[in-house]
C-alpha cells in the first residue's frame, strides 16, 4: 500500500494522495510532537533495569521493637525485618546474595525468628541470614553490641544498616 501511494503521488501530483488537505497540518505538527517525545526522553535520566548483585555485602536489618534515629529513642509496634516491607527487602537482599544479620531484641531461639530464619534460607538459597540480639531502645545494649562487632577478630564489616521500624504513638503523646 505505501508503494501505491508514493506511485500515485509521482503520477498524479501530491494533491492526488488521500488526506491531501491536512498534509501540511500534520507536516507542521510533526517535528513539534518528535520534538517533545525527544526532550521527555532526554529529561527520563538514564535507566538500568539490570539487578545488582550483592554478594560479599553486609546488610543488617533492625528487627526488634524499637528504632534509635539519631540518638532520639522512639518507642514502636512494628517488627521490622521480619513482617511487611521489611521482610521484603531482606528477601530481596538475600535473593542477590547478601549477608543478611537482622537486629532483633527477642530471643535468638524465640521458635518464630528461627522458623523465619528458615523459610528465608530456603526460599532465598541463602545460608547467610543470621539473627543478632541487641535491644535498640537500651543504649547500653547497643553500646555491647557495637563493641562486640567492632571488637571481632577478624574485623567483621558492614556494608549496609537499614532501619525498619514503625514509629506508633499513642493518640495525644509524644516522641521522645
Amino acid at each position: 500500500m505505501p508503494v501505491y501511494i508514493a506511485k500515485q503521488a509521482l503520477v498524479d501530483g501530491i494533491s492526488s494522495l488521500p488526506y491531501y488537505e491536512y498534509l501540511f497540518t500534520v507536516l507542521k505538527v510533526a517535528p513539534w510532537l518528535v520534538l517533545l517525545y525527544l526532550l521527555k526522553l532526554y529529561s527520563g535520566g538514564a535507566t538500568n533495569t539490570s539487578e545488582r548483585l550483592m554478594h560479599s555485602k553486609v546488610v543488617m536489618i533492625t528487627a526488634s521493637l524499637s528504632v534509635i534515629v539519631l540518638s532520639c529513642i522512639v518507642n514502636s509496634h512494628s517488627q521490622g525485618g521480619t513482617s511487611g516491607i521489611g521482610a521484603e527487602i531482606a528477601r530481596g537482599l538475600a535473593t542477590r546474595g547478601a549477608q543478611i544479620i537482622l537486629l532483633t531484641q527477642h530471643s535468638i531461639t524465640d521458635p518464630f525468628l528461627v522458623d523465619y530464619i528458615d523459610d528465608l534460607r530456603t526460599s532465598t538459597n541463602n545460608e547467610l541470614i543470621n539473627a543478632e540480639r541487641v535491644d535498640l531502645s537500651s543504649l547500653h545494649s547497643i553500646r555491647v553490641f557495637a563493641t562486640k562487632w567492632v571488637d571481632n577478630a577478624p574485623p567483621r564489616r558492614l556494608d549496609m544498616l537499614i532501619l525498619c521500624g514503625n514509629t506508633l504513638t499513642p493518640r495525644g503523646g509524644k516522641i521522645s
